[in-house]
């Protein structure tokens, strides 16, 4: 059967099914699943990165009797106190104390914009947390059913809500649209079952398996319907009675503050064309690993044309400004074509899609003080490479000697955003026979592909072309001093600093010289 005529819905529904099966196979048994979350939060690598706050203690115990432990929970809509919320509330308050305070320290930044969300589909707000309790606030947390994200959602719901799940976007990850997808739910799902418990058992497992075991049970009591739904289902009251209870009457400034926050505030912006988060952080000059934490939901860190992108507060309207420029800044590198070198009329070079295999020889000249590593390095291969290509039995080399390199066509053409390797290099093959280049100097400058000579004039955070000679003068790395720093300094964009140095990373030395033109 084609795709063109199998329902969407049907292959969500199958891929769900799949993912759930895959999902399950690794899942821990039972109400374990509630603390399996937690587990993994000691491990989240976005907390390990923070500086963290706590004031809170290992172990936190409420000071209330037994009885006003009851009366409290009275307090708290469609919460229930029993023996099992008793253990529960004790194993989280316990145990589980540090990474429970940790997850409701994250699931604080998000309260305010969650309850709000929840108070516009009218839903029960106790109901938000369901995030800490089912994800232990882990951004990309996976578990049974195929289920996705803070808010656990699988693939069929997100998309009946109005996520996008593909194989570049997940919106399952993106917290707050995520967030409204599960309020939407969650009324839905209050108008179609009549208490706390039964909406949970919906929301946790699926409609159809409550409705299933109402059928088994003859009756939609929850408490005979009950014993023929799994264990984890079964507990799902119990554990998020004690989260609730848990929230409701913790202090909140003994929650545990991270900075910079998880959560950071953001602004939308929307891109011109098929776009790099790459591109977005050198162009704006961002930092990279910012930008991936407050795009969850690209999984290859790619927007495409028209598609909504979060920037840090105060960059929407300078992204708008500039984004067609920045969808087309070094595309080659961040999207890297497929490219293959046909000679043309004139010995001129051109680049086509085709396998990434093909390989070229170049020369590399080297310069004073540079060494075979160095060289190994710059082009990506092994230096016992470079010497079984060069004949060579010691890994010597001197100024002015010529260095044959093989490297794939893909790698010699996202090599001109490296000035310093364009200029240096001379790829083999590209004169044809006969063409009047043939026989001139070998460390000529090779052609430029066929795109990069009809690109438009980019903005100014683009390279210009190098003049014949140039004016340089030289700065000396001191502590403090960043890439960013030293362009505000020179009154040029940051990343011409990396093209005249042949900097691949924006990291510094200190003491390490950098030339700068004049």
């Amino acid at each position: 059967m084609s795709m063109s005529i199998f329902p969407k819905h049907i292959f969500c529904w199958l891929l769900s099914v799949v993912t759930a099966w895959s999902a399950a196979a690794g899942m821990p048994e039972g109400v374990e699943r509630y603390y399996e979350p937690l587990d993994r939060l000691a491990s989240n690598a976005v907390l390990r990165s923070r500086n963290k706050e706590a004031p809170t203690g290992a172990v936190v115990k409420f000071p209330f009797s037994v009885n006003d432990y009851s009366a409290r929970m009275a307090r708290l809509v469609g919460c229930t106190w029993n023996p099992q919320t008793s253990v529960h509330l004790e194993r989280l308050t316990g145990s589980y104390a540090e990474k429970m305070y940790d997850a409701l320290g994250v699931y604080a930044e998000l309260d305010a914009g969650v309850s709000a969300l929840f108070k516009q589909y009218r839903v029960n707000a106790n109901y938000q947390l369901l995030a800490p309790m089912l994800s232990g606030m882990n951004g990309h947390y996976a578990s049974a059913g195929g289920k996705r994200g803070i808010w656990q959602l699988d693939i069929v719901t997100a998309v009946r809500y109005g996520l996008t799940v593909s194989d570049t976007r997940d919106d399952r990850d993106d917290p707050m649209l995520a967030a409204r997808a599960a309020a939407a739910y969650l009324k839905d799902l209050q108008a179609q079952f009549r208490t706390t418990e039964t909406v949970l058992w919906a929301y946790i497992g699926s409609p159809a398996e409550v409705r299933r075991a109402f059928t088994r049970a003859g009756t939609t009591d929850p408490q005979q319907a009950a014993v023929f739904l799994p264990e984890y289902m079964q507990q799902a009251m119990p554990v998020f009675s004690a989260w609730v209870f848990i929230w409701n009457y913790t202090e909140k400034d003994d929650l545990p503050v991270f900075l910079p926050a998880v959560y950071q505030p953001y602004e939308n912006a929307i891109t011109a064309d098929k776009t790099h988060l790459g591109q977005i952080a050198e162009m704006l000059d961002i930092s990279l690993a910012s930008l991936k934490e407050l795009n969850p939901a690209l999984k290859k860190w790619v927007a495409g044309p028209k598609e909504t992108v979060h920037l840090p507060q105060g960059y929407a309207s300078r992204f708008l400004l500039v984004a067609p420029m920045v969808a087309r800044y070094k595309d080659t590198l961040y999207f890297r074509p497929e490219p293959v070198v046909k000679p043309q009329p004139g010995g001129t070079v051109s680049y086509t899609s085709a396998s990434f295999n093909t390989t070229v020889k170049k020369y590399h000249k080297v310069k004073p003080g540079e060494t075979l590593s160095q060289i190994a390095q710059k082009y990506h291969v092994p230096v016992s490479s470079l010497k079984k290509w060069n004949n060579m039995s010691s890994s010597g080399v001197r100024a002015g000697q010529k260095i044959v390199v093989q490297v794939t066509v893909q790698n010699a053409v996202s090599d001109k955003e490296d000035r310093t390797v364009r200029e240096n290099v001379k790829i083999e093959g590209g004169p044809a026979p006969g063409d009047p280049r043939e026989g001139a100097e070998e460390d000529s400058t090779p052609p430029l592909p066929a795109e990069e000579k009809k690109a438009e004039p980019g903005p100014v955070f683009t390279s210009a072309p190098k003049p014949k000679t140039a004016a340089w003068s030289y700065y000396t790395v001191r502590s403090g001093d960043t890439l960013s720093s030293l362009g505000r300094k020179y009154g040029v964009p940051y990343t011409k600093i990396k093209e005249w140095n042949g900097l691949r990373s924006d990291n510094l030395s200190v003491g390490q010289k950098l030339k700068i033109k004049k």
